[in-house]
């Protein structure tokens, strides 16, 4: 029997890929999920972290930045109600910035955050307003 497809089954497929470090297959995941939204196969929040996180992990911050518009565009915000995302979403940018040293750019996406932030596990810790 197969199973019935779901947004669930489909984000774990997508995050299983980001931990393989394998990006464009894990984003092919995506496209087809997109295609296919009649079946019920949307991505969210959860999906987009995952690649968020994996274009950090492997120091693709352009694509990072890519992906994070594209979820802009397609109206998923970098927020929710479930357990505050926009912050995972913002960890993930912010270590990845530090990851290749754009100290510059951390800043300015930490003022912008603000007190919203609690940033933990970052590779930099010398960032001074």
């Amino acid at each position: 029997m197969v199973p019935k497809l779901s947004t669930t089954l489909f984000n774990v497929c997508i995050a299983l890929l980001c931990k393989a470090r394998k990006l464009e297959k894990a984003k092919s995941i995506i496209i087809y999920g997109i295609r296919t939204r009649e079946v019920g196969l949307t991505p969210d929040i959860i999906s987009y972290n995952s690649l968020l996180a994996c274009a950090t992990r492997t120091c693709q911050i352009d694509r990072y930045l890519d992906l994070f518009d594209e979820m802009i565009q397609r109206g998923i915000a970098p927020d929710c109600h479930v357990f505050v995302p926009e912050l995972v979403t913002y960890n993930i940018l912010v270590s990845g910035l530090c990851m290749i040293s754009r100290l510059g750019l951390t800043r300015r996406i930490l003022k912008k955050i603000g007190n919203r932030a609690i940033l933990s596990n970052l590779p930099c810790s010398l960032l001074k307003f």
